[in-house]
């Protein structure tokens, strides 16, 4: 069935984030609001790193293809 390590690694780091972040343990008594709540800042993280990332892959490209642009004018 392969290696299945890594999800319960990653659910130990988010359950010990959201420990860090709001002071409490989440358990099945959370209110689904709260839970809510932490997945909708998780999402909100990701919407803003995502184009982050990909600016900063394609950053060296644009710049090649602003300086090649420039030299031929």
């Amino acid at each position: 069935m392969g290696n299945r390590s890594g999800p319960v690694f990653t659910h130990g780091i988010d359950t010990i984030r959201a420990h860090q972040s709001t002071g409490q343990w989440l358990s099945l008594e959370t209110d689904a609001a709260q839970l809510m709540g932490i997945a909708l800042a998780f999402i909100t993280g990701v919407r803003f790193m995502v184009p982050v990332c990909m600016g900063a892959a394609l950053a060296p490209t644009i710049q090649r293809w602003m300086e090649s642009k420039q030299q031929s004018r």
